[in-house]
């Protein structure tokens, strides 16, 4: 039981670790698009 809460305790680290750059890699697209979609409107 303890070996498993161990596991879990990881992999909530993991979790912790990997859901900030993941939001943080979106947000960096979503802006990008958004520049890259702006820039086509004014080119037109």
């Amino acid at each position: 039981m303890e070996e498993l809460l161990g596991l879990n305790v990881a992999e909530l680290n993991i979790a912790k670790s990997l859901v900030p750059s993941i939001f943080k890699n979106s947000w960096c697209s979503i802006n990008w698009w958004k520049h890259s979609f702006s820039t086509n409107c004014e080119r037109q």
